[in-house]
């Protein structure tokens, strides 16, 4: 299986997109391969915690994990990826920066927790 990851403005270079976002760009909805995960997306009172600056990139990293990641199993994550999604995909988001990111969270917890190497494209 592999699994990379990337954000909606680079989507013409990639394969098969899984949106693990709390909502899409609406020419993403309209694709014919529109495709999402929402169990990893952030809640929409998170994001607005953040976005309104609320809460730091510290804090928002705890309350991802502790509001979403500790609630999951990441193997059971990777069986939902697989049998949904198929051996390959790209998990997408909004942010552009990496280092600011939950796909990044998300793609730290399956590599310690998996033996899957995620690379961000």
């Amino acid at each position: 299986m592999q699994i990379y990851t990337s954000y909606f403005n680079n989507i013409p270079k990639i394969n098969n997109p899984v949106s693990i976002a709390r909502n899409e760009p609406q020419w993403f909805k309209r694709s014919t391969n529109f495709q999402s995960y929402k169990k990893l997306a952030p809640s929409w009172s998170l994001l607005g915690k953040a976005k309104s600056g609320k809460i730091n990139f510290s804090e928002y990293v705890h309350l991802y994990y502790r509001t979403v990641l500790d609630n999951l199993s990441p193997q059971a994550v990777v069986e939902d990826l697989n049998k949904f999604f198929g051996q390959e995909m790209t998990l997408l988001c909004w942010e552009k920066n990496f280092s600011i990111c939950h796909r990044r969270l998300v793609a730290q917890w399956l590599m310690e927790n998996t033996d899957l190497e995620i690379p961000e494209l």
